[in-house]
């Protein structure tokens, strides 16, 4: 049993190839490394990573002033429930 669609491969696949399909590759390879060599962003980019892991990695080792280890986010000193804070309105 065949339909529309075997006999449409079937002479697709008879007819000769397209020219254009000998020279493609060479084509497409050309277009990737003109647009590749044309984005000095990307060194930009990679640079502000680095540089960004570099102060991270800083700060990490760097040690904490007392008075900085003192004030935290979660402080169970800060009232800071919803509850809490419509007290004084």
């Amino acid at each position: 049993m065949t339909d529309g669609l075997d006999t449409a491969l079937r002479a697709l696949a008879a007819r000769p190839a397209h020219p254009g399909l000998q020279t493609i590759d060479g084509e497409v390879l050309a277009r990737i490394a003109c647009v590749a060599n044309d984005r000095p962003a990307n060194n930009a980019f990679v640079a502000a990573i680095i540089a960004a892991l570099l102060v991270g990695a800083a700060a990490s080792i760097l040690p904490e002033s007392p008075d900085r280890r003192a004030q935290t986010a979660i402080d169970s000193g800060l009232n800071l429930a919803p509850s809490t804070l419509l007290v004084g309105s």
